[in-house]
């Protein structure tokens, strides 16, 4: 303390001449002082109350006070301000004790000059003193606030949930500092808000009681506010003076907060939110606490970022994995290529449709389905189509892994990166296989239907007027001599009317207009009476005939002489297939008939199958040969309704009539018919 500075004394003696001595010693000295003299222990005590008191000189024995007492009291509540003893009637054994309760120095009155000196050098102690504990006081507040950034830093890297950090963070900051209020607002871009996101404290309940903006208007102009407008700390050291926190002045004061700072949160260019601290005691703010605050507040930013970015990722997994889920899922082949058509990726899809496993896919170009089926122009238009970077629509006919075809629905997609540049191709393909053949049969039906009603009406015309020329050829013969050579002409008209006849039956039969009633027939009685027409001439185009067929079979409800109708035309073709590949006798040249009993959809069914060795269905003719009036054989040999009509009549009964066959091997037609039938 410099002799200049005023310095507030009070003087504890009942003397009042000992206390004008002590005061004209100060002045000597050259002290400014303003001094205030005391004689009875309740003056003493309220005197101590000045805040701006700056020593106190004490006589050690009053009559309504002692000197020790006052000593006691001082050390308690004013520790900081220096007590010398002054005294005429304490010895050197007293003064030692005075010292050790805490006074500073002591001083006889019989020794005034000393006083001076020890005052200068109390004051000089007090002010280290002073210095020290303030310093200690700052070490303590920022070991606290650094404290409060270690335990922050902590939950950080454990918490994982923005809601439960935010809380936290508070809680830790008014544990360790014990601030009246700390919360965390954050903003709200379109409306300008500050929104509290957290609180702690005594007075906890303080953000939701107010309005916060952060715009330029009277509720965005206090810290808060300017803190995250400005994106730097704002401090307001005493509330209660500052005019910028008139619209929260009142409930703030309420509530012990005296002090306030906002540190804006943030990182790289976004600021989050601000971190709001308010002290219970003006001023309660310096530099050092302020940085380490903004150091918590940029480390909470950096934690929300994180948190969001990581629930960002944890979002675009989800959406992933949906992603993922529905394309292997999906009934829809999905491949993804590069630019040159080699697969990358191909779904489980892929598999069923192709035969391909999606291992054996990987690497492959896509051109491994390729049928033949389209010719150069197709593919060159389709990539034509890609490398514009245009979605693709077409119809593909392409090849299992097995050999056969499948069709497909497919639309390709370009996709690109980040530059515009084309890196991969994305295949979305159904497999219409199924649909494109139930069109066929539904156009199959609606052609056998429309020539079914023009072959009756045919049918109808015709036979009129060929049971009229049989009849003429007829009458001609009879009125002709036996050896006459118009018999022979005329046994040649009847002959081929009767050939004409038998197409006409078998028109009205493929029409539909010759039903009869169905009833319970057995195969194995189907198959005798079919062989018994057809064994002879069968052995005498020297065929092998191989009959596999269990006794015991089970009745089919069935027209009998329909499906008669139908092994004979099987027989006959099977026959006709064996002596056009070999003229005479041969090992293979065999025909082979079997039955027997299967299930489908839980019901019970007859299939019987006749299969020749003969040279095969040639792939180009398969989806034709159940067409009428369509026939491979030379003209006079075959009128092309066989087929047609057994397929109708088998269809007609609830079955199908269906085959396979191997080019220079062997054909097997197989007529699947229910042993209950529908009516």
């Amino acid at each position: 303390m410099e002799p200049s500075n005023e310095i507030k004394i009070l003087i504890l003696d009942d003397r009042p001449t000992d206390a004008d001595m002590m005061l004209h010693e100060m002045s000597k000295e050259g002290f400014r002082f303003a001094a205030k003299h005391v004689t009875t222990a309740a003056e003493f005590e309220a005197e101590l109350q000045n805040p701006a008191l700056g020593l106190i000189l004490s006589d050690f024995k009053m009559p309504a006070y002692d000197g020790i007492s006052a000593l006691m009291l001082a050390r308690r509540t004013r520790p900081e301000v220096p007590f010398i003893m002054v005294s005429g009637s304490m010895g050197e054994e007293l003064a030692i004790d005075s010292m050790r309760l805490g006074a500073t120095d002591y001083v006889l009155k019989q020794r005034m000059s000393r006083l001076g000196p020890a005052v200068t050098r109390a004051l000089r102690e007090s002010s280290l003193n002073k210095n020290q504990v303030k310093a200690e006081s700052l070490i303590r507040r920022l070991h606290e606030v650094l404290r409060a950034v270690r335990d922050v830093d902590e939950l950080i890297v454990r918490e994982r949930n923005q809601e439960k950090l935010l809380a936290e963070a508070c809680n830790i900051l008014v544990r360790t500092r014990s601030y009246r209020v700390v919360w965390i607002g954050l903003v709200e871009p379109d409306s300008k808000r500050v929104v509290p996101a957290a609180s702690a404290g005594t007075a906890a309940d303080y953000p939701s009681e107010i309005t916060v903006t952060w715009d330029e208007s009277k509720t965005g102009r206090g810290p808060v506010g300017t803190a995250i407008r400005r994106r730097e700390t704002c401090v307001f050291q005493d509330i209660a003076r500052d005019a910028r926190f008139a619209p929260w002045q009142e409930k703030a004061l309420a509530r012990g907060c005296n002090s306030v700072a906002a540190v804006p949160m943030i990182q790289g260019s976004r600021v989050f939110g601000s971190l709001n601290v308010y002290a219970d005691r003006p001023s309660a703010f310096d530099r050092e606490e302020l940085r380490l605050l903004k150091e918590l507040a940029d480390d909470l930013a950096f934690a929300l970022q994180n948190i969001e970015t990581e629930q960002q990722h944890q979002r675009a997994v989800k959406e992933l994995r949906r992603l993922a889920t529905a394309v292997e899922q999906a009934t829809e082949t999905i491949v993804i290529t590069d630019t040159e058509g080699a697969i990358l990726y191909a779904n489980p899809a892929f598999e069923r449709v192709t035969g391909y496993t999606c291992q054996e896919a990987l690497g492959q170009n896509s051109r491994v389905l390729k049928s033949g089926k389209h010719d150069d122009t197709f593919y060159r238009q389709m990539w034509e189509t890609l490398a514009r970077g245009e979605v693709w629509h077409g119809h593909f006919i392409n090849k299992r892994k097995d050999g056969a075809f499948f069709e497909e629905d497919a639309s390709i997609t370009p996709v690109r990166d980040a530059a515009g540049k084309i890196v991969n191709y994305v295949a979305v393909k159904r497999d219409i296989t199924a649909q494109v053949a139930l069109e066929a049969q539904l156009r199959q039906a609606q052609k056998m239907e429309a020539i079914g009603t023009l072959a009756g009406g045919v049918a109808h015309e015709i036979n009129n007027p060929i049971f009229g020329i049989k009849n003429y050829a007829q009458l001609i013969a009879d009125d002709l001599p036996p050896d006459s050579r118009l018999q022979k002409f005329a046994a040649g008209i009847m002959k081929e009317t009767d050939r004409v006849a038998v197409i006409v039956r078998n028109l009205l039969t493929f029409a539909r207009q010759d039903k009869q009633e169905r009833g319970q027939t057995n195969p194995n009685d189907i198959i005798k009476s079919v062989l018994s027409l057809l064994q002879t001439v069968i052995r005498h185009d020297q065929i092998t005939l191989t009959v596999e067929v269990p006794e015991g079979l089970p009745s089919m409800e069935c027209r009998g002489q329909q499906i008669e109708q139908v092994l004979m035309n099987l027989l006959t073709n099977a026959r006709d297939a064996l002596n056009e590949k070999y003229a005479g006798y041969h090992d293979d040249k065999i025909i082979r008939i079997s039955a027997g009993v299967f299930e489908k959809d839980g019901k019970p069914w007859i299939r019987m199958t006749v299969e020749d060795h003969g040279p095969g269905i040639p792939a180009n003719i398969r989806n034709r040969i159940f067409d009428p009036f369509y026939t491979t054989k030379p003209a006079g040999k075959g009128t092309g309704l066989g087929l047609s009509i057994s397929h109708g009549i088998v269809k007609d009964h609830g079955g199908e009539l269906h085959f396979e066959t191997e080019p220079g091997r062997h054909t097997r037609f197989h007529v699947d018919l229910p042993v209950k039938g529908e009516k």
